[in-house]
């Protein structure tokens, strides 16, 4: 955690700007990433405050455990961001094509997004802001918020989830759609 810390005499007070200085940050890059693996829970903020020029901060984000009340903010893009499991936080970023929710068996991990909240602010080259969600469990409690249009969204099931964005090709089920 880099919060709180003096490194080359310049002082960390609240790296991911998210105005808590004692929330644990796990990561912070300060330019653009190509791929960045977990293989593990993760459990603090992940930052990625340059982008290349594509407008793309990572190519590839995984997690292949749980991310539990995880912010990650990206000054740009992303081309794929898969997660296990996430229960709390967000991610915010310009645009993002794929995001994948798909539990580990290994790890004995089922799928789910819950109290997740996603801002995606701008759009790809092709005017969208996500073009793929997949989530193989429930999606309960999210918020997605798209600047653009969204490509095929589907979950397993979906309760009181809220997407506000120009477009969306497609919103699939797997089960029940709740509150939506």
């Amino acid at each position: 955690d880099l919060n709180g810390q003096t490194v080359g005499g310049l002082e960390f007070a609240d790296v991911d700007n998210d105005g808590d200085t004692d929330d644990l940050t796990a990561l912070y890059i300060g330019e653009a990433a190509g791929k960045l693996k977990f293989r593990m829970d993760l459990t603090g903020d992940v930052v990625i405050a340059g982008a290349n020029d594509r407008g793309q901060s990572v190519k590839t984000l995984q997690v292949y455990g749980e991310a539990a009340e995880v912010e990650i903010t990206l000054a740009g893009g992303a081309r794929k961001v898969v997660v296990g499991a996430w229960d709390g936080g967000g991610l915010n970023a310009t645009y993002v094509t794929t995001l994948q929710v798909k539990g580990n068996r290994k790890q004995g991990l089922a799928a789910k997004m819950q109290d997740v909240d996603v801002a995606l602010t701008g759009q790809d080259g092709r005017g969208r802001s996500l073009k793929s969600l997949r989530v193989r469990g429930p999606l309960d409690g999210v918020d997605l918020d798209l600047a653009a249009a969204a490509g095929k969204l589907r979950g397993a099931e979906w309760n009181d989830v809220t997407v506000d964005g120009t477009y969306v090709r497609e919103l699939r089920s797997g089960g029940a759609f709740d509150d939506v």
